[in-house]
């Protein structure tokens, strides 16, 4: 929590950067610069498999999501790569689950950082997190909720969209938080945001998501998730 709370002045301070440096002129507007978009979509994608070296996995759900983006000019589409690791030593995990959120929340924050650099204070942008990736959304995007506002117009709070799919934090862990064991660190419940806007999808009996779920929900249904419903 401490790290969070450092790390909210951060973003804050390169949003400030951006807003005073970037002045609109009279010319002709040229368009976004390289690498930039109105609209800028990270994706991050949850637990890895075994099958994979971290979380940029083809087979994610979180791929279906951002899908209908990837061809259109007005939208930039970005995979957050961290560890995704659960138990460091298990299923091919090298990383654990603290350790995994606590990395993939600093790429996730470094991308928008970056972005806030390079593509100037009236970029939008849309956060989709699946399961762990929920983790690592929610993270950030509380980071940013919290942070002060200027009301110019250029606040991050503003042009920040969370899309949280399977996000553990509404799940059967949240309802035993905190430390499992030495690394693993069950969420905390979910609080609504309070500036920035968010929607939430969960299919029943999906214990990651549904509190009432279980491990056949689990099973049956955590990788199916795609827009409209289950597959």
């Amino acid at each position: 929590m401490n790290g969070m709370v450092r790390r909210v002045p951060m973003i804050a301070a390169v949003a400030v950067a951006c807003a005073s440096g970037q002045t609109p002129t009279a010319s002709a507007d040229p368009g976004p610069p390289p690498g930039c978009a109105p609209t800028v979509v990270l994706a991050v994608g949850g637990t890895k498999g075994p099958s994979t070296p971290d979380s940029i996995d083809p087979k994610s759900p979180v791929n279906a999501y951002v899908a209908p983006y990837q061809d259109r000019p007005d939208y930039l589409v970005k995979f957050v790569r961290y560890p995704g690791g659960m138990v460091a030593g298990v299923n091919g995990w090298d990383t654990d689950l603290d350790d995994s959120v606590r990395i993939g929340a600093d790429h996730l924050r470094q991308e928008i950082v970056s972005d806030e650099a390079t593509c100037g204070p009236a970029t939008r942008y849309a956060l989709y997190g699946y399961s762990q990736g929920a983790i690592v959304v929610r993270k950030v995007a509380t980071e940013i909720d919290t942070a002060g506002r200027r009301g110019d117009g250029t606040d991050l709070q503003d042009r920040v969209w969370v899309d949280l799919i399977a996000d553990p934090a509404q799940g059967v862990a949240a309802r035993f938080p905190g430390q499992l064991l030495p690394g693993i660190t069950l969420p905390e419940p979910a609080t609504p945001f309070t500036h920035v806007q968010s929607t939430s999808e969960c299919l029943p009996g999906d214990m990651v998501c549904d509190p009432n779920g279980d491990l056949a929900g689990y099973a049956t249904k955590h990788t199916t998730y795609q827009p409209g419903g289950a597959g």
